[in-house]
């Protein structure tokens, strides 16, 4: 289901998930932001980026 912007998801998910919290657009925040990091690091992950370390890729920490 897509959604017009990352504020209308969050609106969904307060209104249609935590309609029982007490602060519903908190509770969807922090639902939309755990979503966001699982999705990052697995494209993270999947792409060959994770193949190198920062450390790797900055001279002067190479050591």
């Amino acid at each position: 289901m897509p959604y017009e912007s990352i504020d209308a998801l969050q609106n969904t998910l307060a209104s249609e998930v935590f309609y029982y919290a007490r602060d519903a657009k908190k509770a969807a925040a922090r639902a939309r932001g755990t979503l966001v990091e699982i999705i990052t690091f697995h494209l993270l992950k999947w792409l060959p980026f994770m193949r190198y370390s920062r450390s790797s890729l900055l001279p002067e920490c190479s050591q």
